[in-house]
């Protein structure tokens, strides 16, 4: 009994240290902010589709969403973040049909 919790407790001391502990909590941490800039991100489309920025101003907030992405993927993943092909066109179509339907924009 007393090795089983002792082996529960090293265990436990090294969760911190294999990759895909760490890759997990990374990215756990890494949707939370996502989803954040996601909400900006869906307030500032709404604004532009509606007519109230200048093309200046649309720039300007493209930037700084960018900004916001780049540094979140910097802070959860310093190592760098690896893209799917697959997975990424995948949602490039999904983002284009959210579009079309919500905004009957092509």
């Amino acid at each position: 009994m007393g090795a089983i919790i002792a082996a529960s407790q090293v265990a436990d001391a090294l969760k911190g240290v294999f990759p895909f502990t760490k890759k997990h909590k990374a990215a756990s941490g890494h949707t939370l902010t996502l989803g954040g800039i996601f909400i900006d991100a869906q307030l500032e489309w709404e604004n532009i589709f509606s007519g109230l920025y200048t093309d200046d101003q649309i720039m300007n907030r493209r930037h700084k969403l960018m900004k916001l992405q780049h540094d979140a993927e910097r802070t959860s993943f310093p190592e760098g973040l690896a893209t799917r092909e697959s997975l990424f066109s995948q949602a490039q179509q999904e983002a284009q049909d959210y579009f079309k339907a919500t905004y009957s924009v092509y």
